[in-house]
């Protein structure tokens, strides 16, 4: 699903604003989001929605405890699905090309493992999780976020396929304050001001 789609413009996001602002619902902001941007990334292909919330679910899992400052081996665990289904998905073709030439066989005999289609924003989501990672190694992360709000974080439809590529510490406040916001009149007078 592509942004200028009348399927996007008129059917989901339609759907997706009227659950996220559903009346006296502010605690089911984050499943909406969550739940959104997996249909979003799924129209695409579910084997590509398996795959983005499998390196989810492994990277939080893998950063939640305390003891991911300084650990070494947390990190290189963390990181390396995620890194590995990156180059699987977008350079396993280009990898394998010299070897099928130097056997003089067609490209196409590694066709079971090059055959997939690319999927969208691999490389924005991998980063981020990387980024992520790296974060909590070093500390910069004290606390780790709700598997929902990380969720939200790393899979926010938005910015899935298009980016920019952000740090959690710059969307944390955003993320805490999801279930507290209301659009009142002075919010949005507020916010066609800045516009």
């Amino acid at each position: 699903m592509i942004f200028n789609q009348f399927s996007f413009v008129f059917v989901f996001l339609p759907l997706v604003l009227a659950a996220f602002y559903f009346p006296r619902a502010e605690n089911l902001r984050v499943p909406v989001l969550i739940v959104a941007s997996f249909v979003f990334y799924g129209v695409s292909g579910i084997q590509h929605a398996v795959m983005l919330l499998a390196v989810t679910v492994w990277v939080h899992l893998l950063t939640r405890e305390p003891g991911m400052k300084g650990s070494r081996t947390r990190l290189i665990a963390a990181i390396a699905p995620p890194l590995l289904a990156l180059v699987y998905c977008k350079y396993m073709g280009f990898l394998l090309s010299p070897f099928a030439m130097i056997a003089g066989s067609p490209p196409e005999t590694f066709s079971f493992l090059t055959g997939i289609l690319l999927p969208a924003g691999i490389s924005f989501y991998t980063f981020h999780l990387l980024s992520f990672a790296i974060d909590r190694y070093r500390g910069d992360i004290p606390q780790a976020p709700s598997f929902g709000r990380f969720a939200v974080y790393i899979t926010f439809f938005p910015q899935l396929v298009a980016g920019p590529i952000v740090r959690y510490h710059q969307m944390a406040g955003y993320l805490e304050r999801l279930t507290r916001f209301r659009l009142t009149t002075g919010d949005a007078a507020r916010s066609i001001a800045y516009v």
